[in-house]
């Protein structure tokens, strides 16, 4: 899964947000500017942890599919092979 834009996404939403409330709120343009600065800082660094869990997660579940994708391969071979004794075993 692409998680790049993960971050770019949540600090774009909150940057949006705190635009909002500082218009609404008549903000004062030194106030306007500090209230997105911070918003933008802090969503973007939240983000990341974000990324960050989520590309844990699905590196993991892909680690799972990895070994039991294997071990069904094992199983298979080895009951073609049980498979293969018992033709032999039944041609003699």
């Amino acid at each position: 899964m692409k998680t790049k834009t993960i971050p770019i996404i949540i600090t774009l939403s909150a940057a949006s947000i705190s635009c909002l409330f500082s218009l609404i709120g008549h903000a004062d343009m030194r106030i306007f500017v500090l209230r997105l600065l911070v918003s933008v800082l802090l969503f973007y660094v939240i983000g990341c942890f974000v990324k960050f869990f989520v590309d844990k997660i699905f590196d993991k579940q892909k680690d799972e599919d990895e070994e039991q994708a294997a071990s069904n391969d094992e199983d298979l071979s080895a009951a073609d092979a049980t498979d293969e004794e018992k033709s032999d075993a039944d041609e003699t």
